[in-house]
């Protein structure tokens, strides 16, 4: 099993965009998501907030059988 941690900075003033973007993915678009990621072949992933001084950042943590198909299968869809 393919496991990959990454960080992504948030662009200044969109750390609430962020965050709805991701209540939105919990909420009401829960089941579209999770059929997408089955799909692909990530069969668990989290994401989490880190506020820093200089920045926010994105900590995404993903399994996957096979992440670079999984990534290809996600770019192309």
């Amino acid at each position: 099993m393919d496991q990959v941690c990454f960080a992504l900075p948030v662009i200044s003033g969109k750390t609430e965009d962020a965050r709805a973007f991701f209540k939105e993915l919990e909420g009401s678009r829960k089941a579209e998501f999770a059929r997408s990621e089955e799909r692909i072949g990530i069969p668990k992933e989290s994401w989490y907030l880190q506020q820093t001084p200089t920045a926010d950042l994105l900590i995404g943590y993903m399994e996957s059988p096979d992440f670079a198909r999984a990534l290809d299968l996600f770019a192309r869809s």
